[in-house]
C-alpha cells in the first residue's frame, strides 16, 4: 500500500505525528510516495482545513487525523491513529464518495469547490445581490453575504452563519445567508440537481474553499453539482451522528 502524508504547516504536533505513522507503515512494508497521484491513500494530519487541502491537491481517498480544534472532516483523533493505519493496511475500511461544487464567474472556466463557494462583501457596509435557482429568482438580499455549501461543507462556514448541519453522505446544495437585513431569511436546501446563480450591484468577494476572488458588479456567478467527488476513508468506528454530538458539547 502506497502512503501520502500531508500535515498542517505550522503544527509541530502533526510533523511529528506524521513522522512516527509513515515510519510505523514504512516498517510493515508499505512505501511512502512523494507525489498524491502515485498513492493509494492521502493522510492528512491537521484541522478541517488541511484536508481541504488535501482534497484539492490529491485525487486518492483521504483519511483525516485530527490535530486541529474540532475536526469534522478530520474524524480520528490522535490517540487512534495508530490504529487508523492497521485498519488501512488491513482492508478494514469503506470509501465515501463527498459532493463537491463547481463555481465559475461569467466567461471563466469553474473552480470545484468541496466545502463552500461565498459571496462577500469586500468593505464595510451590506451588499445587495440576487439569488436564482434553474434560471427564476428566488430572492434578492440585503446582507453581508451568502454562502452556498455542501453537505461536506455545511459543518464549516455555513453552520457559523446559522445554516443546518446536513449528513456529509447526502447530497444537497445548502443557501446560508450571512447576517441578511430581513425578519424572513432562512437557509434553504435545495436539490443537487439545482442550478444557483448569484449576482451583485456593486462589487463583491467570491471565496471558494479559502481562495479569494474578486467579483465586479453584475457579473453572474453559477453554482452547481460538480461531476467529480472527493473519496474518503470511513473506519466505522463513529457514526456521523455520534461525532457531532461529541464535538458540539
Amino acid at each position: 500500500m502506497k502512503f501520502y502524508f500531508i500535515t498542517h504547516p505550522s503544527r509541530e504536533d502533526a510533523k511529528r505525528l506524521a513522522q512516527t505513522l509513515s515510519d510505523y507503515v514504512y516498517m510493515q512494508g508499505c512505501v511512502l510516495s512523494k507525489a498524491p497521484d502515485e498513492a493509494d491513500v492521502c493522510v492528512a494530519i491537521g484541522g478541517d482545513g488541511t484536508v481541504v487541502s488535501a482534497a484539492e491537491e490529491c485525487s486518492c481517498p483521504i483519511l483525516g487525523i485530527n490535530a486541529g480544534h474540532v475536526g469534522y472532516l478530520a474524524t480520528v483523533e490522535q490517540d487512534g491513529a495508530l490504529k487508523a493505519m492497521d485498519a488501512l493496511m488491513e482492508g478494514r475500511y469503506r470509501l465515501q464518495k463527498r459532493m463537491r461544487l463547481d463555481c465559475a464567474a461569467e466567461g471563466e472556466a469553474p473552480v470545484t469547490a468541496l466545502n463552500e463557494a461565498a459571496l462577500l462583501k469586500p468593505d464595510a457596509g451590506a451588499i445587495r445581490f440576487v439569488v436564482k435557482v434553474d434560471g427564476r429568482e428566488l430572492k434578492s438580499y440585503t446582507a453581508d453575504g451568502i454562502i452556498a455549501a455542501t453537505p461536506t461543507g455545511s459543518t464549516g462556514y455555513s453552520l457559523s452563519a446559522g445554516g443546518p448541519i446536513v449528513d456529509p453522505a447526502a447530497e444537497n446544495i445548502i443557501l446560508t445567508p450571512i447576517a441578511a437585513h430581513t425578519l424572513l431569511s432562512r437557509p434553504i436546501i435545495l436539490s443537487p440537481e439545482s442550478v444557483v446563480e448569484l449576482a451583485c450591484e456593486r462589487d463583491a468577494l467570491v471565496v471558494t474553499d479559502g481562495c479569494q476572488r474578486p467579483l465586479p458588479a453584475g457579473t453572474a456567478y453559477t453554482i452547481r453539482r460538480s461531476a467529480s467527488f472527493t473519496r474518503f476513508v470511513t473506519l466505522e468506528e463513529e457514526s456521523f451522528v455520534a461525532r457531532i454530538a461529541r464535538k458540539l458539547v
